[in-house]
This record gives C-alpha cells, sequence and structure tokens, in this order.
C-alpha cells in the first residue's frame, strides 16, 4: 500500500510515518481545516478480514473515549470504497526508543517526568475500563515541548470484553509483557503497570530487564529471573527509585502497584526532593542503546549466555583499525607455459597474505573473500591485469592493490609485481626477486618486506627473514581441497586435504578446512577428532587464522557462546571482514532466535561485501520465520540474480514457495533444478514433501524412495527417512510412520525433525508413557546442541503430551512458546495453535490463529478443513462451505480420500 501524494476524503498524503501488523500511518494535510494529520489505514488484505476490521475499529473507538493530554488524540474514523483509516492529531517529535538512542542515560528528573505523565494517562485509560496491554517505548511519543503521548491502542481491550488475539502480535514486544501476559491467562490494568516498569528500567539503566525482543527464551526469564538491581548498573540512583522499579515489577501482580495512579504519586515524591538528596549523577560516559554484554535467558528450560551486539552494528568507526591500511595481493600470473604449474601463483599469493597478516597495522584481502570476490567478478588468477584487478580492490575497499607475474626457469622462480592504489595511481614497482623452486616461501618473504617499507609498515621480526623451505605439493593440494569445499565437494575437498595432513601433519591450516568438510557429510566425530589431531600446530598460524581455527572448533561442538566469543575477537582485529559479519548474524538469528541482531548482521555483511550472497538466502529465510513473505522473495531473488548459475538458491527459493503454499511453483522449479543436475542433493525433499501437501502420496513416495536409496551417506540418508516417516504420517500408517522415524534416529541421533515425527506418531496412537520418554530422549539431543535451534519441535512435542493428559490450558502454553521461536514451518505450528485454542473452549483465538495459518500458506488443507469445522459449529455456514471447497480443491487428486477429505465433501454435500 503506498499512498504518497494521493488524496484520500479530504485528506492530501504527505508523507510514510510507520507500518505496523494491521497499519500503515501516513502524515497528510487535511485540506478542509488546513492542518496537519496522523491516518492509520487498516493493511489492505486485512479489509475483508472481519476480525481485523473489527479491532481497527475498536482501536478508534477506544482512543476517542479518552480525552487526556498524554493519550493520542483520535478526530474521527472513515471509509471509502478502497480504505478503512483513523485519522489522529499529528505531533512533531520522536517516539521514546528514538529519543533514548539519540541521548543515551536521561538523568533522573527527565525520567521521572516522562514516566509521570504516562502514568498519567495509563490511569486515565484504567479507569474507563481500557487496558493497552502494549506499553513500549515505540509506543509513546515525545514532543519537542516534552510531553508525552501514549500511542497505538492497537491491542487494547475493555475490562471483561471477550479478547481479540492476534497471536502474531505478541511476540514482537515480548520484553515489555507482563509475567501474566506471556503465561496466556486473563489480564487486568497492573499488566501495563508491569509494562511501564519494563520501560523504567530501561530509562534508568540503557538495558532491558528481560532481554532480546525475538527470544523465546525472554519469557522464562519474566516468569521465573529477576533483573539486575538497577544500582549495580547506575549507583548513582536513589534506593527509593530502586524501590519504585521493583514493586513495578513484582512478577505477583497483587504484590505490584495496585494501579498507576499510585506508582505516579511515589514518582511524585521523587520529583518533590532537591537535586542534592537525589543524588543527581555525575559527569560520566552515556550508554550505548544495544545491549552490554549480560546473562539473558535462551531456552525455556536451559539458558545461554548471549553477547553484545552493539560493537558488530555500527559502522566500524574510531578504532584501532582507522589508522589499519588495506591491501589486496592477487594471484600472480604464472607466464612460463607449462600450464601444470600455474598453480604457484596462488601459493605465493597465500604465502604473502600469510605474513602480512603478522602486521596489526595491515588488514589482508584474505583467500576464501578473494575466491569468492573473483567469482562474482568473473575474474580467473591467468586474466588479473591492472584494470581487473583495481574492479576487485574496489569491491573489496581496500586501499592498495599488488599485482605481478611468475615465471618459472631452469629450477628457479622469478616474481616481478607492481602497487597500485584505489584510484588507479601506480605507488611503486617492487624489485623482481629470484630463487629456488623450493624456496617460494622466500619470494614469499622478500615480497612481504618490500609492501612493508612501501607502505610505511614494519614487518614484525623484519631482521630474522631468512630463506624458507616449504613443500610445493602440500600447498597444491591444500589450495585444490580448500577449493573444493567452497564449492560444496566435500568428498573430493576431503580426500585432497587427508593428503595435505598426511604429508605434512604440522599444516595447521588444512585442519579446520577437513573438519568443516567432515562435519558437512554428517561425520562428526571424525570431524572433532581431526580438529583436536591439529590443534597442537596452531600456535605458527597468525592472530585471525587462530582466532578461526577455533571459531571453527567451537562450531563443530556446539558451543555457540564461545562460537560468538571468537565471532567478537575477529570483528575487533577486522570489522570490515564480511563473512565474519555473516557468520554473526547467522548465530544470532539460527541459534538464539535474536532476529534484530541476525538480519543487521547478515545485512552488513552484503553492504560490506555485495558477493556474500548466501547472506541472501540465510535473509530469506530469517523474514520467513517472521511471517514477511515479500521480504522473504525480494531476497531469495536478489540472491538468484547475483549467483545465476548457483541452484542453491533455487532449492532454497523452492522450500520458500513450498512453505508458503505455493506448491505449483514449487514443483515447477524443483523439476526445473533436477533437469539441471538430477542429483542436487535436498531438492527431492522439497519436491516429495509438496505432492504430499496436495495429497498426490504415490508421487511423493516413489520421489522419496529413490532419494533414500541414493543419498549420499547416513546424514542424507536419515533426513530421507524423516521425510519419509512425515508422508506416512500425514496419510495415518502410523506403524511404518514410527519405524522409519526410528531408523532416521538411529543413523544421526541429532535429528530433530525425525523426533519430531517420531512422537507425533506416539501421539497420535495415544502412547502417552511412550510420548513421554520419547521427548526426554529429543530433549537429550536438542538441548545438547547449545543453541535454540529446533526446540519448537519439542515444544510442540510438550503440547502434545500436554493434550493427552487432558491440560488443553497447558497445550496451548507450550504451542506458543514453540511459535514465539518462529519456526519455519509456521502454519503447520499456527493450525496446531488454533486447534489447541477450539479444544480449551477459545474460539475467538482459535478463529484468529486459523486465519493467521492461512495467511501464512493459504494453501494449508489441514488448517482449512479445521476452521470449515470452527464455522459449522458456530453456525456459520457460508464461510464453512467455502474453506470446505477449499480443502476439496488442494485435494482434489488425493486416492485413496483420508478422512478430512470425505467429511469435508460430506458436509458440502448437506450445505
Amino acid at each position: 500500500m503506498n499512498l504518497l501524494g494521493q488524496q484520500i476524503s479530504h485528506y492530501q498524503v504527505l508523507e510514510k510515518l510507520g507500518s505496523g501488523g494491521m497499519g500503515i500511518v501516513y502524515k497528510a494535510q487535511d485540506t478542509r481545516l488546513g492542518r496537519f494529520v496522523a491516518l492509520k489505514f487498516l493493511n489492505k488484505d486485512l479489509l475483508g478480514d472481519a476480525e481485523s476490521r473489527q479491532r481497527f475499529i475498536n482501536e478508534a473507538r477506544t482512543i476517542s473515549s479518552l480525552d487526556h493530554p498524554n493519550i493520542v488524540t483520535v478526530h474521527e474514523i472513515d471509509e471509502t470504497e478502497e480504505y478503512v483509516f483513523i485519522c489522529m492529531a499529528y505531533y512533531e517529535g520522536q517516539s521514546l526508543d528514538h529519543y533514548l538512542a539519540a541521548k543515551g542515560n536521561l538523568e533522573l528528573e527527565e525520567i521521572v517526568d516522562i514516566v509521570v505523565q504516562v502514568g498519567e494517562g495509563l490511569a486515565a485509560a484504567h479507569e474507563k475500563g481500557i487496558l493497552h496491554r502494549d506499553i513500549k517505548p515505540g509506543n509513546i511519543m515525545i514532543t519537542p515541548a516534552g510531553q508525552a503521548k501514549i500511542l497505538d491502542f492497537g491491542l487494547a481491550k475493555m475490562s471483561g470484553q471477550t479478547q481479540l488475539t492476534q497471536v502474531d502480535s505478541l511476540v514482537g514486544t515480548a520484553a515489555y509483557m507482563s509475567p501474566e501476559q506471556v503465561q496466556g491467562e486473563d489480564l487486568d490494568h497492573r499488566t501495563d503497570i508491569f509494562s511501564l516498569g519494563v520501560v523504567l528500567y530501561e530509562m534508568a539503566t540503557g538495558e532491558r530487564p528481560f532481554e532480546g525482543d525475538y527470544l523465546a527464551s525472554v519469557a522464562y526469564s519474566i516468569v521465573n529471573e529477576e533483573p539486575r538491581h538497577v544500582t549495580e548498573i547506575r549507583p548513582d540512583l536513589p534506593e527509593s527509585f530502586r524501590h519504585v522499579i521493583a514493586q513495578a515489577l513484582q512478577k505477583d501482580r497483587d504484590a505490584r502497584y495496585e494501579s498507576c495512579t499510585a506508582l505516579v504519586a511515589d514518582l511524585r515524591k521523587l520529583q518533590n526532593r532537591s537535586a542534592a538528596e537525589l543524588g543527581q549523577p555525575a559527569a560520566r560516559p552515556v550508554r550505548p542503546r544495544l545491549s552490554m554484554p549480560k546473562k539473558v535467558a535462551a531456552g525455556l528450560i536451559g539458558l545461554i549466555l548471549l553477547l553484545t551486539i552493539t560493537w558488530f552494528t555500527r559502522q566500524p568507526t574510531g578504532s584501532s583499525t582507522d589508522d589499519q591500511t588495506s591491501i589486496a595481493v592477487l594471484p600472480f600470473r604464472y607466464e612460463s607455459g607449462d600450464a601444470e604449474w600455474s598453480w604457484l601463483g596462488e601459493v605465493l599469493t597465500e604465502l604473502t597474505n600469510k605474513e602480512l597478516s603478522q602486521n596489526p597495522n595491515l588488514r589482508i584481502l584474505d583467500g576464501p573473500q578473494r575466491v569468492r570476490l573473483m567469482r562474482s567478478l568473473g575474474l580467473r588468477n591467468d586474466d588479473l591485469d591492472v584494470a581487473s584487478a583495481l574492479r576487485l580492490a574496489s569491491k573489496a575497499r581496500t586501499q592498495h592493490v599488488v599485482v605481478g607475474k611468475l615465471a618459472r626457469a631452469d629450477g628457479a622462480l622469478r616474481i616481478q609485481a607492481e602497487v597500485y592504489d584505489q584510484s588507479g595511481n601506480l605507488v611503486a614497482k617492487l624489485e623482481p626477486v629470484e630463487a629456488r623452486e623450493d624456496q617460494v616461501a622466500f619470494l614469499a618473504t622478500s615480497l612481504t618486506l618490500q609492501l612493508g617499507r612501501i607502505l610505511h609498515q614494519a614487518q614484525p621480526g623484519e631482521e630474522k627473514a631468512k630463506p624458507a623451505e616449504i613443500s610445493l605439493e602440500v600447498y597444491r593440494y591444500w589450495l585444490e581441497g580448500r577449493d573444493a569445499g567452497y564449492d560444496g565437494r566435500f568428498q573430493e575437498s576431503i580426500a585432497k586435504l587427508e593428503k595435505v595432513v598426511a604429508l605434512d601433519p604440522t599444516f595447521a591450516d588444512a585442519y579446520p578446512s577437513l573438519a568443516f568438510a567432515y562435519d558437512e557429510v554428517g561425520e562428526n566425530a571424525r570431524a572433532l577428532e581431526v580438529l583436536r589431531k591439529g590443534k597442537a600446530y596452531i600456535s605458527q598460524l597468525p592472530e585471525k587464522a587462530r582466532l578461526q581455527y577455533l571459531r571453527t572448533e567451537a562450531q563443530i561442538e556446539g558451543r555457540w557462546r564461545d562460537y560468538v566469543v571468537y565471532l567478537q575477537q575477529l570483528l575487533n582485529l577486522d570489522p570490515y571482514d564480511a563473512s565474519e559479519h555473516f557468520r554473526y548474524g547467522w548465530t544470532q538469528h539460527r541459534k538464539f532466535r535474536n532476529f534484530d541482531a541476525g538480519i543487521k548482521s547478515m545485512l552488513k555483511a552484503v553492504e560490506l561485501d555485495s558477493t556474500y550472497t548466501i547472506a541472501y538466502n540465510y535473509l530469506a529465510y530469517a523474514y520467513l520465520e517472521l511471517g514477511q513473505n515479500e521480504k522473504t522473495f525480494e531476497m531469495i531473488e536478489r540472491y538468484i540474480a547475483l549467483s545465476p548459475t548457483n541452484l542453491n538458491p533455487l532449492d532454497s527459493k523452492a522450500e520458500m514457495l513450498f512453505l508458503t503454499g505455493r506448491y505449483e511453483e514449487a514443483i515447477e522449479l524443483c523439476d526445473r533444478i533436477l533437469t539441471l543436475q538430477p542429483d542436487f542433493v535436498l531438492t527431492p525433499l522439497i519436491l516429495a514433501r509438496t505432492y504430499a501437501a496436495l495429497g498426490k502420496y504415490p508421487r511423493a513416495h516413489d520421489i522419496i524412495d529413490r532419494y533414500i536409496a541414493t543419498a549420499p551417506g547416513a546424514k542424507f540418508k536419515s533426513t530421507g527417512l524423516s521425510v519419509k516417516a512425515e508422508i506416512l504420517l500425514r496419510q495415518g500408517r502410523l506403524n511404518e510412520a514410527l519405524r522409519n522415524a526410528e531408523t532416521a534416529i538411529s543413523l544421526r541421533p541429532e535429528n530433530a525433525e525425525a523426533h519430531w515425527v517420531r512422537g507425533r506418531a506416539l501421539a497420535r496412537r495415544q502412547e502417552g508413557d511412550a510420548l513421554e520418554r520419547a521427548i526426554a530422549d529429543f530433549e537429550r539431543a536438542v538441548f545438547s546442541g547449545g543453541g535454540l535451534d529446533d526446540r519448537w519441535y519439542w515444544l510442540y512435542l510438550k503440547g502434545e503430551a500436554a493434550w493427552l493428559r487432558n491440560r488443553p490450558e497447558q497445550a496451548v502454553a507450550f504451542f506458543q512458546q514453540a511459535l514465539a521461536l518462529f519456526p519455519k514451518e509456521r502454519s503447520f505450528f499456527q493450525t496446531a495453535l488454533a486447534r489447541a485454542y477450539e479444544r480449551a473452549g477459545q474460539r475467538d483465538n482459535a478463529e484468529a490463529t486459523y486465519t493467521a495459518a492461512l495467511r501464512t500458506n493459504p494453501n494449508n488443507a489441514i488448517a482449512h478443513f479445521e476452521l470449515g469445522e470452527l464455522y459449522r459449529g458456530l453456525g456459520r455456514m457460508n464461510q464453512a462451505q467455502r474453506h470446505y471447497q477449499r480443502v476439496v480443491d488442494i485435494w482434489a487428486d488425493m486416492a485413496p480420500p483420508n478422512e478430512q477429505l470425505r467429511s469435508a465433501k460430506r458436509n458440502l454435500t448437506a450445505l
């Protein structure tokens, strides 16, 4: 919806102010009264949704009933043929979160003044029986005159009113929710008091008491843990102020302030004290608004320590890296004609980079990034002229680039090189250097010393430089094995790198690449063995390479907290390293479910290096998990455009099409991939699942059976068996599903989806005790990884177990927690939660959540059937009929039909 420049009714739309799940807000001019106003439009795709429309109207009526200087003023609600919108007063100023970001820590007097105003506005709302339920800095406006205005009553509710709930709306503000809100209990005005206490704590300290908007683990912290005392963070604050915050944040609502009026009264007492008595703070550094390192709850059962994201999300400025000189040494062109020796130029570059990286004042373009950049620009080692070298340097953002040539004759090597600046000016011609064939390292040392002098960067240990001998065979296998790993040819990579460590066990560079390749083919134990063997030799590596080694070890062992520590140290060494920014973002997104930090860091990676295309892949998945389908496909299309010959983004897109219900497009794309490369390893899994979603089971089984028969190793065979088990489960063939899932687990105990399918099969067979044992077994597997990924499957099974024990409210809570971790099978989990709501007697919540599931995947036949059943029970036959018809359409080719399809057909006939 883009209304800029349009006239709607008597309002001229001027600029966009913001957007949310329900609507988009624009600044406009009232052409009748000549004033500026804010227009909030209901999202166009929700106009036909009766519940969303009612919630939108409810917001307008709620705010219009409140006449208070600290609550936004509503002028009218209006609609045209195309739009429904609320016209509100327009205020200059900024939201409190932006205000805090600009000012840092506030003085106590200003904190108290703002919170008193918000508290008075809330007190007025509570007197009329209205709860806000979404108090956070983003919903508080601060005008230039210092007046606070409470905004966005979109989640407001009258006391005693039937709750209108949209599940997706809860998660974005999880850090400000009260314990009773997290646990799905009935709410009263004290939920707003708790949320205001969180805001008060954040204003005083620069930190949230329960950190992390998107982490489901924050729910555990809100319910079970106490925040740090504010005086530990700001000792200058008076003890009486700490007491106000502590009482506002009481987990037991009966121990909390009984009203906002009481909270405001205590704050006014602080206002009335003298500045000396308040202990005004001395001058001190302003705290950054992003989280400092602190303990954060990570997982509903276990805890993970998350680390600061401040340092890596900013543009690198004002650090020691400002004094660094950046340089790219490109592969030397081999000019002697005997092509079998052309790899020597790459060896010389690697050795030179290794020596240059010892200098803390130099930033080096490393091998992986150089290979990536050259491929993106279509460059080869043998055609690196000055013009193409400058293109590469520009992409890499390096100040200097070294190009040269290497010749071989009569057992001797000779190099010549030139240094250019980023503008293409010749900085220097290096003195030619000659050495024997077994003294390539001497050539690299000589080159390094010359470069250090030219760039005015003395090389550490310069006076000790001596000719060294290396095995060219070792280096050749190393480069070939490394590059095979870059390309995903892991078996070839393993073969080459095993030769490296056999020829020279002290060659430390080879071990992390070899371990990575083993881990990728599912041989985790072998990967760890390789790393432990190589660790004895890492002292010879430069600091960056040592940290990368330790980072790889932490990754393969699943020590994600340590992994992040190493990433932080690597980014402190080189804040321009796109690959480490990507890894940080991937870890925050995938392992800690911290979407804000993850997305920001992955975007930073592609900003620094537009060729780091894999970041677009995971950005697409992050947006998919957040339910932002438009951004999902925008990101994956960028990946495809940047890598037109790469099948990986096509495979990812096929899965995204499947998960969003675009089944025919998914099938078409899978067929295209398999035509181009019949053995592309993951595409058959997507294709089989898509046919199963359409009820075309024979085709699905044929595809998955062929996949299992040819799967390359235990890891992929286990994955194939878990997909096979899920297809059988869809058909109701529970015993076969169970056998396949258990075989998958025996092949790969950490296969979370196999555990999930096994548990669902046991639940369908109503084997409660066996399900409890399976959950305990799964818990050991999923928690051993140290991250939050895949815990949604475990929580789902906890919900199934609760349902079998006839505890529907507990089942709802577990399904909510699973959804709060943002599984990529979003529509499936929403359907499960909706079904639990329905069985718990919460029909309004069930309807809203089924509707959300169908927004995620409009072709979710199970959600259509369940919603049809719900509407039929409510006597809303026209709506029931529409959903039954969708079931019949989606499963038109199912043979034999399952009970849901038969029931949908019977009900259609009856209706």
